[in-house]
């Protein structure tokens, strides 16, 4: 049989480790994903072909760094062995990349790696804290080139999956705080149908919506674009939600809302990220007021076939410390219905890229749907449907959102 060349061998070691490190999950803790890692890797990647046939985890545990997994050389029997964390060895691994040690170094303590099973080795920190060393003994009569190419290799892999994984629970944590954020139900406020729907074209996104219950007779509703989208507008996204619901327990007039909010945006330093708001409050008569930051416009679709489109009343919040909004009145009749949205929606491009799905899009397939009898509950899934089938069905460009406030008809029109 022919022995494979080493750029084959070097291949098949990525392609392993690879496949080693994307089928493992950070779920029961990173301890647990670092000693699983460490037997997959004895098992699969490591042998006499690369010089490295044994290996150590350590966790750090005040003053000194315990073996928490081990295969190889004494194996389970040095489980609990503790090794001081002033071990100069250990010391140096803040300062270097992979720190090899061979048994005429200086700093080499025969003691401490004698009864590890140890002689050269090849060590190195995993996680950003420290507190996890990784270490891999490298045999006497070992190709040094190819045991140090393991080594860079194993350090690079380990360390930038550990990164990703955390970076992962952190964009996990950040959708359970945004889906935590919005409301999931929509509100009864008597005489008035409520249904909303975002979706993020991330993990997480910067669209945002609000429905709050204020009395029996008042209702807030919102409707926000962070600038950009995934884990930043995100984190903007969930302060308006809270500036917001802070703001109108205050009983705070809206534009007072809006300029306040804005200045606290404003004093985040992001200054060249913005975010556009509307929110409005609309009694039970049918009166609305609302603010308009720089958002898309609000719709009213009339019962009788009109639109009326609610434009800005002040620009994007953040970039103006001293901007100021002021608020607008409208009447919802019964039968209007209110369409708030993001552009994720209408800037929705057909699969040549040539043509966007517009406002008009967004209004056609509303009252076609409306025609057809949808329910208003079912009515922003099935408008963002219709935009989806636009684009071809692919993945959307940025984050959607749409919300519909409906005035539900005079009981002499439905029974008449």
């Amino acid at each position: 049989m022919v022995e494979p060349t080493r750029a084959l061998r070097h291949k098949n070691f990525y392609r392993t480790l690879d496949h080693i490190l994307t089928q493992i999950d950070e779920g029961s803790g990173l301890e647990s994903l670092l000693t699983e890692i460490l037997a997959q890797i004895g098992d699969q990647v490591l042998g006499e072909e690369t010089g490295i046939t044994s290996g150590r985890l350590y966790r750090k545990d005040g003053t000194e760094y315990v073996v928490v997994r081990s295969f190889g050389a004494k194996g389970r029997g040095i489980l609990g062995a503790k090794v001081p964390a002033s071990y100069p060895v250990l010391k140096d691994l803040h300062e270097r990349r992979v720190k090899y040690v061979f048994t005429h170094d200086d700093e080499y303590d025969s003691d401490i790696e004698t009864a590890l099973g140890v002689e050269n080795f090849g060590a190195f920190c995993v996680d950003a804290d420290h507190r996890y060393v990784a270490a891999f003994g490298i045999e006497p009569d070992a190709d040094l080139d190819e045991a140090m190419f393991t080594l860079n290799a194993l350090r690079y892999a380990l360390v930038h999956r550990v990164k990703e994984l955390s970076f992962e629970g952190q964009l996990a944590e950040a959708k359970d705080i945004q889906v935590s954020l919005l409301p999931p139900r929509a509100p009864e406020f008597e005489g008035f149908e409520i249904s909303g729907l975002s979706i993020p074209a991330e993990e997480v996104g910067g669209d945002v919506y609000d429905v709050i219950r204020l009395g029996d007779d008042l209702l807030a509703i919102a409707v926000g674009d962070a600038s950009g989208h995934g884990l930043p507008a995100a984190l903007q996204a969930r302060d308006v939600v809270t500036g917001l619901r802070m703001g109108v327990e205050k009983d705070l007039k809206i534009n007072a809302i809006i300029e306040k909010l804005n200045r606290v945006i404003h004093r985040s330093g992001l200054t060249s990220r913005f975010v556009s708001l509307f929110f409005g409050e609309i009694e039970s008569s049918g009166t609305f007021a609302y603010v308009n930051a720089g958002h898309d416009p609000g719709l009213v679709l009339r019962a009788d076939g009109t639109q009326q489109e609610l434009r800005s009343t002040g620009i994007v919040m953040g970039p103006l410390q001293s901007a100021t909004y002021h608020r607008e009145l409208i009447h919802l009749d019964p039968g209007d219905l209110l369409l708030l949205y993001t552009d994720g929606i209408v800037e929705r491009s057909d699969p040549t890229g040539d043509h966007d799905w517009g406002v008009e899009g967004l209004v056609a397939a509303t009252r076609e749907l409306l025609d057809a009898g949808i329910s208003t509950a079912d009515l922003p899934g099935a408008v963002v449907d219709r935009a989806r089938d636009f684009g071809g069905g692919e993945a959307w460009d940025d984050d959607v959102t749409v919300v519909v406030l409906r005035r539900e008809a005079a009981k002499d029109e439905i029974t008449g």
